[in-house]
């Protein structure tokens, strides 16, 4: 990613988002901040690069707001590349899942992301894509409605690949436990959680991620494809 670019950031307020952020913002890039509840730590964070970073917030989970987004994103200006880490996680099972929370996080993770390449098609835009999936999906049967919001952004790349082909690269990065980030205060057996999948699977770094979305920029016939980071297992 020599060129200098602009890069919309899904989920950028904080820990993942945030950092990738401050990656490409300290290349020379310019970045568009998508947050939603999390506004005032992205203004903060934003404003120390000028304009250089600018914040869009919004709610993904309502999908009568998606539209919207995406054609204020592009107001101003093409956008390079799409980095979708817009997440939302909850502890929830098969016994005492809900079914509008089932569907806020099929809004988020996946049907934010397809209408987002509805709308690359639709203008003809030369706009990549990288979705931050997540390994581990493949080792629990927990937080239903994150596992299932995330196992449908999987189809939704593969499915987007397809039918972007020769305009756009649409592309997943799916990393297991971050070992930069400590599990979220309010997912109660995070921190065991962690610790179990370790006898598994190793942790995946920042660093690994960033090279991970670097190397799927500059290779320019990769498409469709879902890269793990330190899981040890392929997530399809």
């Amino acid at each position: 990613m020599q060129d200098k670019k602009k890069i919309l950031i899904t989920g950028g307020a904080d820990r993942l988002g945030s950092d990738i952020a401050k990656h490409f913002l300290n290349l020379g890039h310019d970045v568009v901040l998508h947050c939603n509840s999390s506004f005032d730590k992205a203004k903060a964070f934003a404003n120390l690069y000028n304009e250089r970073c600018i914040v869009i917030q919004e709610d993904l989970s309502k999908t009568d707001k998606i539209q919207g987004f995406i054609e204020k994103v592009f107001e101003n200006g093409s956008i390079s590349l799409i980095i979708h880490c817009a997440s939302r996680i909850i502890e929830d099972n098969l016994e005492n899942f809900d079914i509008n929370e089932l569907q806020k996080s099929l809004n988020i993770h996946a049907f934010s992301f397809l209408q987002m390449a509805q709308y690359i098609k639709k203008i003809d835009a030369k706009t990549n894509m990288i979705a931050i999936i997540d390994a581990n999906l493949k080792y629990r049967s927990e937080y239903l409605s994150y596992n299932f919001g995330k196992k449908m952004l999987i189809e939704s790349v593969k499915y987007s690949s397809f039918h972007l082909k020769n305009q756009s690269r649409v592309n997943g990065i799916s990393p297991t436990w971050i070992e930069d980030y400590k599990p979220l205060d309010h997912i109660a057996n995070g921190k065991n959680a962690m610790e179990k999948l370790k006898l598994t699977t190793s942790l995946a770094s920042f660093t690994q991620i960033i090279n991970a979305i670097e190397f799927l920029e500059n290779n320019t016939s990769i498409t469709g494809e879902i890269i793990n980071i330190a899981s040890g297992t392929n997530i399809l």
